[in-house]
């Protein structure tokens, strides 16, 4: 028995992944007439949702999910989603009525104009987005993008960057965030760095404290303009002893601020049962779900996914449904690739899908309504349309603006 569930995954493999004119025909495993143990180990890693959704897509579509998967690809592609069908379909639970999201923590570098930003925007249904500036693109380029579209753009204060913990001096990363601060054009603080993992020496790392001067800087920033903090600590990066360390820093920084709310970005790398129990000990806490669902799984950084196919997995949807004031939504879409159509409307296929199994209320919370909240923004006006992905590409057309399309500096036109 134990020698057939053994075979069970390397079966299916070789139905997908062997034919002669199969989807894996290229893969030079393939072509020696032996199966790929990397390719089998993806198949067997999906969920079964996730699994229904890879064998749904076409021949060529798999072998270019698996390619790029392994690395053959252009890039690592996220989970396997298939495209949605439209809520007159059947096959999708329709819309929640008057829903639209407010992308609450994302950043713009030099690489994505303006015309991108709002276009995506408008086909995905997002009607505002809290904003700071990435890379090269200078802070005050953000202030003015959200004068010329009033009520879409709401301008963050950068914190990483020149000056925090990196290139630079800490006059620098003062003078920057003075700046800032004192131009009165802000009305939010992004994310701030206490570990922040180089996953292998891509990214920059960061690793300090509460106690940290910058840290203790930013926050007094925030606290007197009444921003939310928004705290950025990669707990499944750490070792038990810096998990223990940070979660108990974590715990009297919030009780020694009990009127002052708190955000912790990407759930930060946790799972439902720690973030229940910080949810229960502090009231002021919330949990900001950007990077945590399918697309940001094997890349690297281990982000957790909230999700089972096109919804929320069972413990998620019961803490949501329990909690639904504090949880936000936000993509965090960091550099130009993420605001590449393919990416940013895929990503809300998915959560425009997943929040109409939720009631209404816990919907509503979490698209806009806690940040509304959180950030005193004023609600959608009501003549401002908000639809999702699969109505608004027929109503809109193609995404306009241009996007580099990469995670790093340079150009390409997508």
């Amino acid at each position: 028995m134990k020698f057939i569930v053994t075979l069970i995954p390397i079966y299916l493999a070789f139905l997908i992944l062997l034919p002669a004119a199969g989807i894996f025909a290229a893969h030079p495993a393939a072509a020696q007439g032996g199966g790929n143990p990397k390719a089998q180990a993806i198949i067997k890693r999906m969920s079964s949702a996730e699994r229904k959704e890879f064998f749904s897509l076409s021949r060529p579509e798999r072998r270019a999910y698996i390619r790029q998967r392994l690395g053959k690809g252009r890039e690592a592609p996220p989970a396997p989603v298939s495209k949605p069908t439209p809520p007159s379909g059947g096959t999708v639970t329709a819309p929640i009525q008057g829903l639209y999201f407010i992308d609450a923590h994302s950043q713009m570098d030099e690489n994505v104009d303006e015309a991108r930003v709002i276009s995506l925007m408008d086909h995905a249904g997002v009607y505002r987005t809290i904003l700071s500036n990435h890379m090269r693109r200078p802070w005050s380029d953000i202030p003015k993008f959200a004068k010329s579209r009033p009520g879409r753009i709401v301008p963050s204060v950068r914190i990483k960057g020149r000056g925090y913990h990196g290139r630079g001096s800490a006059v620098d990363f003062y003078e920057r965030l003075s700046a800032q601060i004192n131009s009165g054009a802000h009305r939010s603080m992004s994310e701030v760095h206490l570990w922040h993992d180089s996953d292998g020496g891509k990214y920059q790392e960061i690793k300090v404290d509460f106690e940290d001067k910058l840290v203790l800087a930013a926050f007094a920033g925030a606290r007197k303009k009444g921003w939310p903090f928004i705290i950025h600590i990669e707990f499944a990066s750490l070792s038990d002893g810096g998990r223990n360390s940070y979660m108990q820093k974590l715990g009297a920084f919030l009780k020694a601020n009990p009127e002052h709310n708190f955000i912790l970005i990407h759930m930060a790398q946790l799972e439902e049962s720690p973030v229940r129990r910080l949810l229960d000990a502090h009231p002021n806490l919330h949990f900001m779900m950007s990077h945590a669902s399918t697309f940001y799984q094997g890349r690297g950084k281990p982000f957790i996914n909230m999700f089972d196919g096109h919804a929320f997995k069972p413990q998620w949807k019961k803490l949501i449904g329990e909690r639904p004031d504090r949880f936000i939504f936000a993509l965090d879409n960091v550099f130009s690739r993420f605001w590449t159509p393919e990416l940013y409307l895929a990503k809300m296929e998915l959560w425009w899908r997943a929040l109409a199994q939720l009631p209404a209320p816990a919907a509503h919370a979490l698209a806009h309504g806690n940040a509304e909240r959180l950030w005193k923004l004023a609600p959608k006006p009501a003549d401002a349309i908000a639809m999702p992905p699969w109505i608004a590409k027929d109503k809109l057309g193609p995404v306009t603006g241009h996007s580099a399309g990469r995670m790093q500096r340079g150009r390409r036109r997508r």
